[in-house]
C-alpha cells in the first residue's frame, strides 16, 4: 500500500510517513535530537538524496538501541543500502514495526485499544 500511495501522490505519501514517524519518535524520546522533516527534506534535496540515506540508517540505529538495547549493524547498514536502491518502503516498514514495539512496551496493547 505504501508503494501504491507513494506512486499515486508522486512520493508525497512517503513524506507524510516520514513526518509521522519523526513526530512519534520525538514524542517518545524528547531528549533525542532528531531534525525536523523540513530539515531532512531540505538536506536530502541539497545532497541529492544522500542525507536521506543517512537519515534512514541513523533512525534504524536509534530504534535498535531503544528496542533491542544494542545496535544491529548489518540491519542498520542494510537500511541505508535499501534506501539507496530505492527500496525505502521496506526500511519504513521495518522502522514502523520498531516504533510499534516501543509503543506496545511503553503503553501496552490493552491501553491502546481501550481508547
Amino acid at each position: 500500500m505504501d508503494i501504491v500511495l507513494s506512486l499515486l501522490t508522486f512520493s508525497l505519501w512517503n513524506i507524510w510517513v516520514q513526518y509521522r514517524q519523526i513526530k512519534t519518535v520525538k514524542q517518545l524520546f524528547p531528549d533525542h535530537k532528531m531534525p525536523s522533516i523540513m530539515v531532512i527534506t531540505l538536506l536530502s534535496i541539497v545532497t541529492l538524496g544522500l542525507y536521506f540515506i543517512y537519515h534512514e540508517y541513523s533512525l534504524t540505529r536509534f530504534l535498535h538501541i531503544k528496542t533491542e538495547g544494542r545496535r544491529i549493524v548489518w540491519i542498520e547498514v542494510s537500511a541505508g543500502v535499501l534506501t539507496l536502491l530505492g527500496l525505502w518502503f521496506l526500511v519504513d516498514s521495518y522502522q514502523q514495526d520498531s516504533i510499534n514495539q516501543i509503543l506496545d512496551n511503553r503503553y501496552g496493547q490493552e491501553q491502546l485499544f481501550s481508547q
